[in-house]
C-alpha cells in the first residue's frame, strides 16, 4: 500500500545568504524585526522553562502534549528565543531516524510576544544550526495531507520557507488505514495521538524505573 507524504525540506547546500534570499520576503522581515527587538537565541539551555510554554500551546491546539522526559532524551538540539532574558519560544528538532536528516518536531511560543516575530528568528536559527552541523538538508517537520483548522495556518506558515516535497511511501496495510484515518477523520487523529502519547510516555517512565534500579 501506498500514502503521499508532505513536508518541507530546506537545501542546505547555498550560502546563508542565498538561502536566505530564497525564503519569503515576509520570513526575511520577521527576521529582521527580531533582531531588532533584541530577541537572543541560545542553544541547549531553559528546555524546563520551555516545557510549560509548549504544554500551553498543546492545549491551544487541542493536542495531547509529549512528556518532558520523551522530548528531553529524543532531542537532537534544542534552540530558545529570548526577549528581555525571558523565553518567549523554543524549537526542539531531532535525527530522523528514516532520512537522517534533522527536524522540526517540537515548537512552541508564548502568543502575547508573537509581535516581535520569534517563530521567524527561530526557523532562521534551525537553518542556520544545520548548516554549521555539516547536513545537507532540513526537515521542516512535515506539511499536512488535506489540513483542517489550524493546520491550514500551520502549512502557510512553513510554506513562507521552501517548496512542498512529496512522495508516496510503501506502508503497511494497518499504517494505510492510519494514514487514512488521520487525514479524513479529526476524531481518529486526537485517538491515535492519544494512543502516540501513551505508548511514548509508558516508554519514557519505563526506562526512568530502569535506571533508578541501576542506581540501587
Amino acid at each position: 500500500m501506498k500514502v503521499l507524504k508532505k513536508t518541507i525540506i530546506i537545501d542546505l547546500k547555498d550560502t546563508e545568504e542565498e538561502i536566505l534570499k530564497k525564503i519569503h520576503k515576509n520570513a526575511r522581515w520577521g527576521i529582521k524585526r527580531a533582531k531588532k527587538e533584541g530577541l537572543i537565541i541560545e542553544e541547549n539551555k531553559h528546555l524546563n522553562k520551555f516545557y510549560p510554554i509548549y504544554l500551553k500551546e498543546m492545549k491551544r491546539y487541542k493536542v495531547t502534549p509529549y512528556s518532558f522526559e520523551n522530548i528531553d532524551k529524543n532531542k537532537l538540539v534544542f534552540i530558545g528565543c529570548l526577549k528581555n532574558n525571558k523565553l518567549i519560544a523554543g524549537i526542539v528538532m531531532i535525527l530522523d531516524s528514516k532520512t537522517n536528516l534533522p527536524r522540526i518536531e517540537y515548537h512552541a511560543s508564548l502568543e502575547e510576544y508573537h509581535k516581535f516575530q520569534p517563530n521567524d528568528l527561530l526557523y532562521w536559527s534551525c537553518i542556520v544550526w544545520a548548516k554549521k552541523k555539516g547536513y545537507k538538508k532540513l526537515d521542516l517537520g512535515g506539511h499536512a495531507v488535506n489540513p483542517k483548522g489550524n493546520m491550514k495556518g500551520v502549512n502557510r506558515y512553513k510554506e513562507k520557507w521552501g517548496k512542498i516535497f512529496s512522495e508516496e511511501i510503501n506502508v503497511s496495510l494497518l499504517e494505510w488505514i492510519k494514514f487514512n484515518l488521520m487525514v479524513r477523520s479529526k476524531f481518529c487523529l486526537k485517538i491515535i495521538l492519544e494512543l502516540k502519547f501513551l505508548r511514548n510516555n509508558l516508554k519514557g517512565l519505563y526506562n526512568i524505573k530502569n535506571k533508578y534500579l541501576e542506581k540501587k
